[in-house]
């Protein structure tokens, strides 16, 4: 009877240390997905805030963040589970396209979005347009500081031209590590009314993930690349 009673506590010790154990791994895996999305976040918000800030649309940061939170947090998780937690599921509308595509939605606050997914070959073409675009911004300032006589006027006009350069300049890195995918965030903010657009790496590719709770009506509407 001693002998069965002392195997039933021990049974029970060894089942409360299995619980503690599993318990304290997945606790440690939670701080590590938060000190990897703090760390995600801050690097994306800073690049945002750059692009936002040449195109004088700092006030539309706080919309970023609200859309970009989401994907940050889900493209983390996927990295210590095979598939998206069932949070991620039920929370997030995830559409699988590895050939890109575009989305749109209404924001609560009615802030109209566009995002444009590109696959590998519509992101090089891309970047090499953008290239050709910062160029003749280069040379078109270039050429108006030499040719305004004027102080002011061409301060005014390289300034401008150094602006629209700021605006054009795209995170490569970022891209170039993801495997070569980035995707374009448009907002129209009806109530100014602007639009304005931040491109960034696709670091979740082949999937686009949106936070349901963040769009007005239904579901986001997909459109997929034409062929």
């Amino acid at each position: 009877m001693l002998k069965h009673r002392l195997l039933s506590v021990l049974l029970a010790l060894s089942m409360m240390l299995g619980i503690s154990a599993q318990a304290a791994a997945a606790e440690l895996q939670e701080a590590k997905i938060a000190v990897e999305v703090q760390a995600m976040e801050d690097e994306i918000y800073a690049e945002v805030y750059r692009q936002l800030e040449a195109q004088n649309g700092l006030h539309m940061i706080d919309t970023y963040m609200e859309i970009l939170a989401p994907k940050i947090q889900a493209t983390v998780e996927a990295k210590y589970t095979p598939a998206y937690s069932p949070f991620s599921i039920n929370a997030n509308w995830i559409k699988y396209a590895p050939n890109g595509g575009y989305v749109t939605y209404t924001k609560v606050g009615y802030v109209e979005v566009g995002e444009l997914y590109m696959d590998y070959p519509t992101t090089q073409k891309y970047l090499i347009q953008n290239d050709k675009n910062i160029l003749f911004c280069e040379i078109l300032s270039d050429a108006l500081g030499q040719t305004i006589t004027e102080f002011w006027s061409g301060l005014i006009a390289q300034g401008f031209m150094q602006l629209v350069i700021a605006m054009h300049t795209v995170p490569r890195a970022k891209i170039s590590a993801c495997g070569g995918y980035a995707y374009i965030i448009t907002t129209y903010e009806p109530t100014i009314p602007a639009t304005y657009e931040v491109v960034l790496a696709w670091e979740d590719y082949p999937n686009i993930i949106i936070d349901r709770n963040q769009v007005h009506d239904d579901d986001p509407i997909f459109t997929p690349p034409k062929k």
